[in-house]
């Protein structure tokens, strides 16, 4: 008889010593030849090929019995001996002495379908957990990927890089590049955490254009107008009375007086136009009026070096778009430039039409019939003439001595 058992280092020893017992217990009671297996019932042969065979099932962990037709679990009685009545010396940890007690025995010492083993006795199973990360405060490595959660969701999801990406772009929209930062949006506010209190206190200091009753202070009420460039007449009434400011008609006529310049009172006795002008395209408005002085130089040939004056005086008044000029230069020197003559220095540049000319007082001069000058277009020079009765002769150096005297007074416009 030939028995095949399980084999290898992990075989129980209570297994070892039971199939010891069922060998020499078949073997006292089966026929020969035997053979018994350790398998499961697909993988064994043809039952009607073995009859009488015994084999251990694998899936069932029981014996079986090969008879005729069909792998089956055997019943010892079917050979006319009673399972109970078989006894046998007991091996290994089997306490039993029959058969029937020790399949009782193995059967309630066979491990269960489902158990447990210490990690320790499981091969590798420390080492493989090793390699994992704990579910309590992972420390993850490498490039580690998550679900990416749907935009809005609230929960204690993992947030992954393409949500965060995502909810900050939708933060951004189409905020212009100056201002996609909070850095950005702080700097634009003045890094005032209180930006909204401090604006409204300072809109609240503005004057208000929507209302007639902002309830000013007197103090508020005369910086405003400080503000504004006005002066005590903005707090006055207007009216066609004393002690009111004067109101004009429809014609631009005050209505209360025909003095109206007694109205107007220039205790000051002037008025006083803009240093620089303003000018107007109204023909009938006067937009400027200024007096001063101005330094008239004689050139001969555009020079005067080593020329001095006696008198070297210039004098204009502009009445809007006119300039009255009076010039007196008497010299103490001629000096040695050569060429023709000329007053430079006139206060405001000459129009490029043709301008005004005329007859100007001359003494002390050299063989000059009569004197006379001529403004040049464009600039703010004079040039002067000697006429003859019928052509203008240019004067030059040649025509004056170290005393000669001209004066001439003319206007032009600009």
């Amino acid at each position: 008889m030939r028995i095949f058992r399980p084999s290898g280092s992990d075989v129980p020893l209570w297994l070892e010593a039971v199939l010891g017992s069922i060998e020499r217990l078949w073997r006292e009671i089966l026929p020969a030849p035997l053979r018994l297996w350790r398998s499961t019932t697909a993988d064994l042969p043809e039952a009607a090929d073995h009859m009488g065979a015994l084999a251990w099932d694998e899936a069932t962990h029981r014996p079986i019995w090969a008879d005729g037709s069909d792998w089956v679990s055997p019943s010892l009685s079917t050979h006319g001996h009673a399972a109970a009545a078989v006894t046998f010396s007991p091996a290994g940890t089997i306490a039993a002495t029959n058969v029937q007690a020790a399949l009782a025995e193995l059967d309630s010492e066979k491990a269960a379908t489902a158990h447990g083993h210490a990690i320790a006795d499981v091969t590798g199973l420390q080492a493989a957990l090793g390699l994992k990360a704990p579910l309590a405060s992972p420390a993850l490595s490498g490039t580690p990927t998550a679900p990416t959660a749907a935009a809005g969701t609230n929960t204690t999801q993992i947030a992954t890089t393409q949500y965060v990406r995502s909810a900050i772009t939708d933060l951004v929209a189409s905020s212009p590049a100056a201002l996609d930062t909070l850095d950005e949006l702080a700097a634009a506010l003045g890094d005032d955490p209180n930006f909204a209190t401090a604006t409204a206190a300072a809109l609240g200091n503005r004057l208000r254009v929507d209302t007639n009753a902002q309830g000013l202070t007197g103090t508020q009420q005369s910086n405003a107008r400080s503000n504004l460039g006005l002066g005590t007449a903005a707090t006055q009434a207007t009216g066609t009375s004393g002690a009111t400011v004067p109101l004009l008609n429809g014609n631009n006529i005050h209505s209360g007086a025909s003095d109206f310049w007694q109205k107007l009172g220039l205790s000051g006795g002037a008025i006083q136009f803009p240093a620089i002008q303003v000018p107007s395209a109204d023909a009938n408005a006067l937009d400027d009026y200024e007096e001063g002085t101005f330094t008239p130089n004689l050139l001969f040939g555009g020079a005067n070096t080593g020329m001095t004056y006696t008198d070297q005086l210039g004098r204009y008044t502009k009445i809007g778009r006119l300039v009255f000029v009076e010039i007196r230069i008497r010299l103490s020197a001629k000096g040695s430039s050569t060429g023709s003559a000329t007053i430079a220095g006139l206060p405001f540049t000459t129009p490029a039409v043709p301008n005004p000319g005329g007859a100007c007082v001359a003494q002390t001069m050299n063989t000059v019939a009569m004197p006379v000058y001529v403004v040049t277009p464009s600039s703010t020079t004079i040039s002067l003439y000697d006429f003859t009765g019928s052509t203008l002769a240019v004067l030059n150096d040649t025509d004056f001595n170290a005393t000669s005297l001209v004066m001439l007074a003319f206007a032009y416009s600009v």
